[in-house]
């Protein structure tokens, strides 16, 4: 699934996979195992690769929209405690991480 949010996202801005690996410092190879599911992206890996293509990736709480920046030093005081997933995530916080990427690939299908 990431893979294909990766590879909508690169060609929403007709970018090939070398000129995101350029942008994003992604290595190409990386790129590909990752658009055709044979690697699975850490969640910053995946977030810079978003980043790269210029969506904003956010999570999102009921009305509550908390943009997640590229590092962590630049979020919010009340949500730098949890800047990441890792692998002490709690499920609720992976929840709104993933309910966020399914919400970006409905967005770009739709824009298809």
């Amino acid at each position: 699934m990431y893979g294909e949010v990766v590879r909508r996202a690169r060609l929403s801005r007709n970018l090939t996979q070398m000129q995101l690996a350029e942008i994003s410092g992604v290595e190409q190879t990386n790129i590909s195992a990752i658009e055709t599911g044979r690697r699975q992206p850490s969640a910053s890996t995946l977030h810079q690769l978003l980043m790269s293509c210029g969506y904003e990736v956010v999570a999102r709480a009921g009305d509550k929209i908390i943009p997640l920046p590229a590092s962590p030093d630049d979020l919010p005081g009340d949500v730098a405690e949890s800047p990441a997933v890792t692998a002490d995530t709690d499920d609720r916080t992976r929840a709104l991480m993933f309910a966020a990427l399914v919400d970006l690939a409905a967005a770009m299908q739709r824009q298809d």
